[in-house]
């Protein structure tokens, strides 16, 4: 068998592009349903607790 010559040898490395990319798309989703599942799960805690924040938001966003 040939050796493979010295300037195909960067050519093998951009084969990992593809993987790398199917990758992270296919966790993208998973990432982005934590992220909520997290947000949700604060909220409702707060909710829970009776947060004096949580009383108060609305009139912080509106600039009252």
């Amino acid at each position: 068998m040939d050796s493979i010559p010295l300037s195909w040898l960067p050519l093998v490395g951009l084969l990992a592009i593809p993987s790398a990319l199917a990758f992270a798309l296919g966790l993208e989703p998973v990432a982005v349903l934590a992220i909520l599942n997290t947000v949700l799960i604060v909220v409702a805690v707060r909710i829970m607790f009776g947060s004096a924040d949580e009383q108060y938001l609305p009139a912080r966003l509106t600039g009252r």
